[in-house]
């Protein structure tokens, strides 16, 4: 076979796969639609569609406004929601945590590019690591107060 048939043969594949998955995504999509797994916003737009449908036919419009308001007041409460301070608290512990994570990994690659230079810059990014590990070993004995003859 040369190049011209195996671009014929893909395509053809290509083209019969495509034509069998077609109907199971319009399928998908529809039930999506009519399950309400779509997002406020899509929801939005398909009855803004239907509410200009059935103006320009002379039809009644009570239901869809009503569905309209509804997604218009869900949106604002969760837009109030997240502008809470509870949220607002949240928001900056979990920045403050990645931001920390960050900063003790950026310490320890500093300091494993160092190797053993002594620079003021390797200095102070071996500072994260030492408290980190001396962390994790374990502790030295503490001294006695008492003489070693009392003992």
């Amino acid at each position: 076979m040369n190049v011209r048939q195996y671009l014929e043969t893909g395509l053809t594949t290509l083209d019969t796969f495509l034509r069998q998955i077609a109907p199971k995504i319009r399928q998908h999509h529809h039930e999506s639609v009519v399950s309400g797994l779509v997002s406020d916003e899509d929801k939005l737009k398909y009855l803004k569609a239907e509410l200009f449908r059935r103006v320009r036919d002379n039809k009644p419009i009570d239901d869809i406004t009503k569905a309209i308001a509804l997604l218009l007041e869900i949106q604002t409460l969760e837009d109030s929601r997240n502008n809470s301070p509870g949220v607002q608290i949240d928001n900056l512990i979990v920045s403050t945590f990645w931001l920390g994570i960050a900063v003790t990994t950026l310490s320890f690659a500093a300091t494993w590019s160092c190797g053993r230079s002594q620079s003021l810059f390797c200095q102070r990014a071996r500072i994260i690591p030492t408290i980190i590990v001396r962390q994790f070993q374990e502790p030295t004995k503490p001294k006695s107060l008492l003489p070693e003859r009392l003992h």
